[in-house]
């Protein structure tokens, strides 16, 4: 009964301000022959397949040795996971990465980019590691000027593309292991109210 009781507060004086969170993974292929030149394992041969995971592989992975090269992605729909008349709270991009070593590594580096329409931004990811190493963006604003929703959601799609300075441009291969966009958003008070009371009465069947 303690429990239920102490359960009932949190919900009843938390609930307003906790945030859902939704995860957007890549789908397709946006292009129908990406540029980076080697996915393993070789079959099937889409890129997205080795990057989509819930929990990220190591065993599969897409590389490219040759600067500027480029792998679009579509992501998984907003729209079913995120309540409708929802607040975009903030969006993250992670991805997890690695490159080659060699004795200039710390200036080699990818980009992710993200575009919704004609207009784009990047996420400014650290530079790659010698090791596999999963790294999260700092909070993205959308491009154009635009506040982020739910259709705009549905219409981002994303990029790695090799970069680098300082060493000659093709002394090192870019892997790419996972990749997916963290949504922190907040449902309408009238959608959040009823949450609480499906928790409610789940608790109460429960403590039955």
């Amino acid at each position: 009964m303690k429990k239920l009781i102490f359960s009932l507060i949190l919900i009843l004086w938390f609930g307003f301000c906790l945030a859902d969170v939704t995860y957007l993974r890549p789908d397709s292929d946006l292009d129908a022959t990406p540029d980076w030149e080697t996915t393993v394992p070789a079959s099937p041969t889409t890129h997205y397949t080795k990057i989509d995971e819930t929990s990220y592989s190591d065993a599969d992975y897409n590389s490219t040795k040759t600067l500027g090269k480029t792998d679009w992605f579509t992501l998984t729909d907003a729209t079913g996971q995120i309540t409708a008349g929802s607040t975009i709270d903030s969006v993250k991009i992670t991805n997890r990465c690695k490159g080659d070593s060699d004795d200039d590594f710390n200036i080699q580096t990818h980009t992710i980019y993200y575009k919704i329409g004609s207009d784009s931004g990047n996420s400014n990811i650290l530079p790659d590691q010698t090791t596999f190493t999963t790294q999260t963006s700092v909070i993205l604003g959308a491009p154009g000027g635009r506040t982020w929703s739910i259709a705009n959601l549905d219409s981002l799609v994303l990029t790695l593309r090799k970069d680098v300075a300082g060493v000659p441009a093709n002394e090192y291969h870019t892997y790419n292991f996972w990749l997916y966009v963290t949504v922190w958003w907040t449902a309408p008070s009238g959608a959040k109210a009823n949450e609480r009371r499906v928790k409610v009465l789940k608790l109460l069947s429960e403590d039955d």
